[in-house]
């Protein structure tokens, strides 16, 4: 792949469009390395989190877009990669990276009050900073006191990299193999 350039990026609206993108994304990542741990009966599960038609219907009529400024947004020094956000007041916000040479949505961090509902990015664009990228934007926009999440297995490291510590062992929530973990967020 070609190095990014910050030239080349630029803030794009969300869409419930861009929905259907986002899970398709999560559901890649799942199924590629999150997923793996799991059993069937987990991954049928998953099915069932991740339903299009269920979130669209949560979604629409609720959708605030947020047009992004320089204010609100830092740009990724990697160039060409653009993060977005949009909530549905007062409980959940999501967050996008989209890489600009391609449009493609490369990463996906979701909140639900002050917990980690989903942080995705695609393998060809892991190791880049985007999900440390993608979470201190969170941090800076939202500035909880605290965050829990429900790590995958393979996830785990990256969610103790960024402070987070385990609260608990090993758990399965309908064959959905989890670490449960607590950030809590350090005055300055």
């Amino acid at each position: 792949m070609e190095d990014m350039k910050n030239n080349e990026l630029k803030y794009s609206k969300l869409t419930v469009d861009r929905l259907k993108e986002a899970l398709d994304l999560i559901t890649d990542v799942y199924h590629n390395y999150n997923g793996k741990e799991d059993s069937e009966e987990g991954k049928e599960y998953f099915k069932e989190l991740i339903d299009y038609e269920w979130h669209k219907n949560h979604l629409e009529g609720k959708l605030e877009l947020l047009e992004p400024s320089d204010e609100e947004f830092e740009i990724n020094e990697e160039g060409m990669i653009s993060i977005c956000s949009f909530y549905t007041p007062p409980d959940f916000r999501m967050w996008i990276c989209e890489d600009m040479e391609t449009d493609k949505i490369v990463g996906v961090l979701a909140m639900y009050d002050e917990h980690v509902y989903w942080m995705f990015v695609d393998g060809n664009y892991h190791r880049r900073g985007i999900a440390r990228s993608l979470f201190d934007l969170m941090l800076d926009e939202l500035k909880p006191e605290k965050l829990t999440v429900s790590a995958s297995l393979y996830a785990a490291d990256v969610y103790r990299k960024f402070g987070f510590v385990d609260t608990d062992t090993e758990k399965d929530n309908h064959g959905i193999k989890y670490i449960p973990m607590e950030y809590i967020v350090k005055c300055a």
